[in-house]
């Protein structure tokens, strides 16, 4: 599980990195519509760097706190 989520979490990065921004959200969203993704910290920061590099900061501050909350009704997905 560790290994998927490292490749799921570069390959976003690597989207990131070359201006694909859209690409990597999609990425990232897909990952988070399936459980054993959404709870992971690694994927939740990605998203929230994401999302602020988007420039959605009220959005983006939800994943970059949600992996201090997990498990908590208060964390976004």
């Amino acid at each position: 599980m560790e290994h998927q989520i490292s490749e799921l979490v570069s390959r976003a990065e690597r989207q990131m990195a070359e201006g694909r921004l859209r690409r990597a959200k999609e990425i990232l969203q897909g990952s988070l519509r399936e459980r054993h993704y959404a709870l992971q910290p690694r994927v939740l920061r990605a998203y929230g760097t994401l999302q602020h590099q988007l420039g959605d900061n009220v959005e983006a501050g939800k994943y970059h706190f949600c992996p201090d909350t997990v498990g908590q009704t208060s964390c976004p997905p």
